[in-house]
């Protein structure tokens, strides 16, 4: 399929969603009518502080979660292979302390891949995409011996590496150094968007929000729904923490959250 029928249809459209769940003899609501859409090769932001409808609402795109009402409607070509179309990654990776970062990464493919790669073959990708992304000196380090940064480094490339068409990220660079952040979001918008894959990045962090997304949700976090859909792509592929801050929807955008107390 052609990378232009693609970019016409709909990666995954949310309608009407509405989440309650019980409190004691309280009925609690955590998503309350909530309607958005992804496309093929687009980066999404929701800008909400953490709250468990933000939660149940990722869980529930990634297809682990079925205890909804209203509708979850993925692209046909997603829907009947969702479980390697679509990752949820969280802020904590999971590496084993007896194993290499070499070997960690090996495990990881293994479990999750849908592709039966030979040992050989694999680990020639291992060691490429490694080299590609200027991971090789921690290649036959222990997990112990790595920093905060490094380990998210590596968390993102191997989620990258499994080849997912939508990837889910929960606020994954809060606990990062920033030279990291900024080189791993960028990644994420010029290499992993481009063959049109899309992300969904729930997070508090202007900067981050402006230099990854096309669009971005304001959702307020209790219950959980949409304040605005603001289409940001029109400031271009190059993006640096300095330009991003150049550009008017800046300013708008960190008036317009405080104005919304969507942190609250």
């Amino acid at each position: 399929m052609s990378l232009e029928i693609h970019a016409l249809r709909k990666l995954i459209e949310i309608d009407k969603l509405n989440k309650k769940i019980k409190n004691g003899n309280k009925e609690v609501i955590l998503i309350e009518d909530l309607s958005l859409e992804i496309d093929y090769g687009e980066a999404v932001a929701a800008v909400c502080s953490p709250n468990p409808g933000l939660t149940y609402l990722l869980t529930c795109l990634s297809g682990m979660k079925h205890s909804y009402e209203g509708i979850i409607r993925y692209d046909a070509e997603i829907e009947k292979d969702l479980y390697y179309k679509v990752l949820y990654t969280c802020n904590k990776d999971v590496m084993f302390e007896w194993r290499t970062v070499f070997d960690n990464t090996l495990l990881f493919l293994k479990i999750n891949s849908k592709q039966n790669d030979g040992d050989e073959e694999l680990q020639k990708y291992v060691l490429d995409t490694f080299e590609k992304y200027k991971l090789t000196k921690y290649k036959d380090k222990y997990p112990s011996s790595l920093s905060g940064s490094i380990k998210n480094k590596i968390s993102i490339v191997k989620h990258m590496m499994l080849k997912p068409t939508l990837l889910i990220m929960n606020d994954n660079f809060s606990n990062i150094d920033y030279k990291t952040k900024t080189e791993l979001l960028q990644i994420l918008r010029n290499r992993f968007l481009c063959d049109k894959n899309a992300i969904l990045y729930a997070t508090q962090n202007i900067d981050d929000v402006f230099l990854l997304a096309d669009r971005i949700l304001l959702l307020k976090p209790y219950p959980l729904s949409l304040v605005a859909s603001i289409d940001i792509s029109d400031i271009g592929n190059e993006r640096t923490p300095e330009l991003i801050k150049e550009s008017p929807a800046y300013t708008e955008l960190s008036n317009l959250l405080s104005k919304e107390h969507l942190y609250d």
